[in-house]
């Protein structure tokens, strides 16, 4: 196949993508296309010339959907174009290895109902990046992305806000997926949240901002939540329930509830800054073998009540409290709450403060306790 240029431009000569369509001419017309990328444009796209669908700015999902269900059965790309999409039903993804992407914030997908913006089912190899998407708070049934069942899955790169439920929400025994550098922001729902067994996953590098309950809620074994920023949600920041989980690197500030609180055996919370909530900056409850190791705990319990701690533990056995940093949190900065919790080691902590009820306080059974600077 052969390309001849009707016109070249000058060097550093802008040039627009319609004038390179008519400029440049495909020598052999007859040879077939490849369906493995299909094109969508908005009705508001700067150059739809190229799209294999051109959406009109109502019920754009029909245009979409049929792009997805155009794709060959092992699977391809659809590429959304910059511009403005309405959709009044989900976007659905059925099968295995589809990537849904656009160019950023730039796609941006927008709907008036209380539906779901993109659905996929119970298959791997899903992807969704790159994409704006935009609720109207519309009622608990309209979450941005929602996996049901997703394995071995990606969302990156999303921006998604004013949801009347989630902004991501993956559910119904989800393995192994990841949700990395998205953003969530004013959902009435959770900000992101892994429900129902959701194993092996990772959320890495999101910002979650003033939603209306959880940041982030994780329900399953061994996931991942590092380097996240969880602020002004009225729940908790960051909620993990099970076991072998990991919080790391995180930075949960100004929310209502807790800024860290997980359940379950062997988590791991490491290297976080957690400030300025209304009730404990950590909390850990019912959890045997727990490590709490290098994190920043600093002007919790934001009501002044002398209520809540920096670092609380509850009915939790075998734990490590350890090189941890609490300060000017309003109840006491460690706290091992009860008889309940047994044989756990407490070293090496910085426990200061000027109006808290105190800077340590054991009441648990066997604690080891040694090497904390306490003021």
């Amino acid at each position: 196949m052969s390309i001849t240029h009707a016109a070249v431009k000058a060097s550093g000569e802008k040039g627009l993508a319609s004038e390179w369509n008519a400029d440049h001419v495909i020598g052999d017309a007859s040879k077939a296309k490849n369906n493995t990328t299909l094109i969508v444009a908005a009705v508001d796209s700067l150059d739809t010339s190229r799209a294999d669908y051109v959406c009109d700015g109502i019920d754009d999902q029909v245009q979409i959907n049929a792009a997805i269900a155009a794709l060959p059965v092992s699977g391809g790309r659809v590429s959304l174009l910059e511009g403005n999409y309405e959709v009044s039903a989900s976007i659905g993804i059925g099968a295995e290895n589809i990537a849904l992407v656009g160019t950023g914030r730039a796609t941006r997908i927008i709907t008036v109902a209380n539906v779901t913006i993109i659905a996929a089912g119970a298959f791997s190899g899903i992807l969704v990046e790159n994409l704006h998407l935009e609720g109207n708070n519309a009622g608990g049934a309209q979450h941005g992305i929602r996996y049901i069942g997703s394995d071995d899955s990606a969302i990156s790169h999303i921006w998604s806000g004013d949801m009347g439920g989630s902004g991501i929400y993956i559910t119904s025994t989800a393995y192994s997926n990841i949700i990395s550098d998205c953003f969530v922001t004013n959902c009435n729902g959770y900000g992101i949240y892994l429900d129902m067994q959701a194993d092996n996953n990772s959320v890495i590098g999101c910002t979650v901002d003033s939603n209306i309950q959880i940041g982030i809620e994780v329900v399953g074994d061994s996931n991942t939540v590092t380097g996240c920023t969880i602020k002004d949600c009225t729940q908790d920041g960051i909620h993990i329930v099970g076991s072998n989980n990991t919080i790391a690197g995180c930075t949960s500030t100004g929310n209502t509830r807790q800024g860290i609180f997980t359940q379950g055996d062997g988590t791991v919370i490491s290297g976080n800054t957690v400030s300025t909530n209304a009730w404990h900056d950590i909390y850990v409850t019912s959890c045997d073998d727990c490590v709490i190791v290098g994190n920043v705990c600093k002007g919790n319990d934001s009501g002044d009540t002398a209520t809540f701690d920096g670092i609380r533990l509850n009915n939790a056995d075998y734990c490590v409290v350890a090189s941890n940093r609490c300060a000017e949190n309003d109840g006491w900065e460690i706290n091992v709450f009860d008889a309940a919790s047994d044989k756990n080691l407490v070293h090496g902590n910085h426990c200061i403060g000027v109006a808290h009820v105190g800077a340590y306080n054991d009441s648990g059974t066997a604690t080891t306790s040694a090497n904390n600077v306490v003021a």
